[in-house]
């Protein structure tokens, strides 16, 4: 329960108006995300760094891509691979 609590938390911080604020909120969701042996919580850390891959600030754009490459294919739910598609169809 607390890797899920945390990650509810960090809800304000992955909108936050500073790029340093949003970078460190993700940070936080790769951590759980590679700590974690839950797979749909797993799962739900890649959902929310696939959407983090369409910040307004390159660098965390940059950063979320590379810690998507951390992950299996498995770890992509249909949400990740439709938010995936959306960005890649947007450039």
């Amino acid at each position: 329960k607390q890797p899920s609590a945390l990650l509810n938390s960090l809800d304000p911080y992955r909108s936050d108006s500073l790029p340093a604020v949003r970078s460190a909120a993700n940070r936080l969701i790769h951590t759980v995300a590679i700590q974690t042996k839950d797979l749909a919580l797993q799962q739900r850390c890649v959902v929310q760094l696939a959407k983090a891959a369409n910040d307004t600030h390159p660098e965390n754009v940059s950063e979320a891509y590379t810690m998507l490459t951390h992950y299996q294919g498995t770890d992509f739910n249909n949400e990740a691979m439709e938010t995936l598609r959306s960005l890649f169809n947007s450039q």
